[in-house]
């Protein structure tokens, strides 16, 4: 952290890291909101050793793209005296009532890093009811905290919501370990609702629905296969791969190319998702 700051601000940031340690609440809310002013918002650069490393610790965050004014804020959020489980949760529950949007997402973003994360729970389903997409994403992309900690309900309604407000589902993390057939359910009612409405759909809906298709719903997928857009046909491919229905597996051989590419792994959904939200990926043909 040390070589992004200049020598004022890596004195600062030491300074209130050791001033914090006392445990006085004003310090903390004082020193978090006066970080970007002091440290500056430059974009960490990390070589793909430091990537290794910071993945050793097991958080399971992307630290690629974070500023140091959002890792100074975290060094704080850690320095502050969390031995009161209390106390603790109940200065962090003032921090984020009174945070604006910035603090908000660093402080979201935070959640895996916090001692005692069963006491944020309520914090973290805050945010996924946010009306403002940073803050949601904050929560729900590239962070595992809703993995870990949130339950069912809540982890439906991110999901639906991600949907919602058009956010990448591929970034959300545990996404296939945490599918469910309930989730399933809700997204192909929501799918329905859309067509009704003249409405698109995500493609990447599918990919929750795969794993628990049955032969009504399968009825939407024999649709999707034979429509003129390359990216439903895809991703009904995509879908039929991950079911165990011999409809699904006989749909999928009609198109011996596609299916090679997915059986080879040179098409899966996160491939595919990240061509759709225009990163650079090579383009993908039925």
């Amino acid at each position: 952290m040390s070589e992004h700051l200049s020598d004022d601000a890596s004195e600062w940031l030491n300074a209130k890291m050791a001033l914090l340690e006392k445990g006085k609440e004003k310090d903390l809310f004082f020193s978090f909101s006066s970080a970007p002013r002091m440290v500056g918002k430059k974009t960490l650069t990390i070589s793909a050793e430091q990537t290794k490393v910071l993945k050793m610790l097991g958080t399971g965050i992307e630290w690629q793209h974070l500023t140091v004014d959002t890792i100074s804020r975290w060094l704080m959020l850690v320095s502050y005296p969390s031995h009161d489980e209390s106390h603790y949760h109940a200065v962090l529950s003032k921090l984020f009532s009174t945070a604006d949007m910035e603090e908000q997402i660093a402080l979201y973003k935070a959640l895996p890093l916090l001692p005692h994360p069963h006491k944020f729970r309520f914090q973290a389903t805050e945010g996924i009811r946010s009306n403002i997409k940073g803050v949601f994403e904050a929560v729900a992309l590239d962070n595992p905290f809703p993995q870990q900690q949130m339950d069912e309900s809540a982890w439906n309604q991110l999901v639906l919501k991600a949907f919602f407000i058009g956010s990448p589902l591929y970034r959300i993390k545990g996404l296939d370990e945490r599918a469910n057939s309930a989730l399933a359910r809700m997204l192909v009612d929501f799918a329905h609702e859309r067509w009704a409405a003249g409405r698109s759909v995500n493609p990447e809906l599918w990919r929750l629905v795969g794993p628990f298709l049955d032969l009504k719903v399968f009825e939407d997928l024999y649709k999707l296969y034979h429509s003129h857009n390359s990216d439903d046909r895809i991703a009904a491919a995509l879908a039929c791969a991950q079911s165990t229905l011999p409809e699904a597996r006989q749909l999928l051989e009609k198109d011996m190319k596609l299916c090679d590419a997915i059986e080879r792994g040179k098409l899966n959904w996160d491939i595919f998702s990240r061509q759709l939200y225009a990163e650079e990926f090579e383009e993908l043909q039925p």
